[in-house]
């Protein structure tokens, strides 16, 4: 892992996380599967909009995607803010070639 990267780093099954790479807003969603791909490591998120569920009531299913840790910020299980980070790492996904 680059040390350039310090949140490059695994999230276990059950994480609370959000994604804040949306104009619309941020996605919050819950770690599905990590893994190492390559540097970087890859996670399967299942994601519930752009408003955490209430009550932990997950009464509509979730839509899958995939972010690299990098890109996603760790939440409480109240989906508050655990810690934040840079700005710059949370829009690393977005850019294009």
């Amino acid at each position: 892992m680059p040390e350039d990267e310090p949140f490059n780093i695994p999230l276990s099954p059950g994480t609370r996380v959000a994604y804040h790479g949306w104009e619309q807003g941020i996605e919050f969603g819950i770690v599905v599967h990590t893994w190492l791909d390559h540097y970087d490591y890859a996670n399967i998120v299942a994601f519930f909009g752009f408003q955490p569920p209430e009550d932990g009531a997950l009464d509509k299913y979730p839509y899958i995607l995939r972010y690299s840790s990098i890109s996603l910020e760790i939440l409480n299980e109240d989906w508050s803010y655990k810690e934040q980070r840079p700005r710059h790492f949370m829009n690393r996904a977005n850019f294009k070639l």
